[in-house]
């Protein structure tokens, strides 16, 4: 756990000096975006397997 916090540190701080906070905004919905889009479409296949 603390393991992946300090990754998770030093990959914000990477992102820190790198002055592009919208394109971060921009890549973190578009991430977001994808996930709930794939989440959803193995929801539904699930269902409809059940469902038949």
């Amino acid at each position: 756990m603390s393991s992946e916090k300090n990754l998770n540190n030093t990959v914000v701080k990477k992102w820190e000096k790198v002055k592009v906070p919208k394109m971060i905004y921009l890549i973190d919905i578009v991430f977001w975006l994808v996930v709930a889009g794939v989440t959803v479409l193995i929801i539904t296949t699930i269902l409809s397997i059940f469902i038949r």
